[in-house]
């Protein structure tokens, strides 16, 4: 876990990342050092971590056009930044993680709306979840359900 940008100095935002991700992680920071040092006085801290040169924040457009440029480079479908959110909360759940992390991860005070907005994934998962414990179980050849026991 890694945190990125105040809200206020105490609630930093915290973001979960990959370990390939974590590790370039140190020597970005190293790079944010010299970009502050260069700057001098000019620079403005705002407490972030991606901003520019100076310290100030992209807008929002520059970092929307810079995803969706990223998402075409890499061959993706394009979408608006704001739907990788809910991307990134379909794919956790699809793969399982608890509905209390992937609410956490998007920063909701409750899984309320997690369970509201996601019921969709949720019955896939259960459906899933169903057929995973089906084939732990030992059935003994029976011809209803064409298992086959251990």
């Amino acid at each position: 876990m890694f945190a990125i940008g105040w809200r206020e100095p105490v609630h930093p935002d915290i973001v979960s990342l990959d370990s390939g991700t974590a590790e370039l992680v140190p020597a970005y920071l190293t790079m944010l050092k010299r970009e502050k040092f260069a700057a001098g006085k000019a620079y403005q801290d705002h407490g972030m971590f991606f901003c520019r040169e100076n310290g100030t924040p992209y807008s929002p457009d520059t970092v929307s056009k810079d995803f969706q440029k990223q998402a075409v480079a890499a061959g993706l479908p394009v979408i608006r930044l704001h739907e990788g959110r809910h991307t990134a909360a379909t794919l956790g759940l699809e793969a399982g993680i608890d509905i209390k992390i992937v609410s956490d991860q998007l920063g909701h005070s409750t899984v309320r709306i997690i369970e509201d907005l996601y019921t969709h994934v949720r019955q896939a998962v259960h459906g899933k979840s169903t057929e995973t414990v089906l084939n732990v179980l030992p059935f003994k050849d029976i011809e209803d359900t064409g298992r086959t026991g251990s």
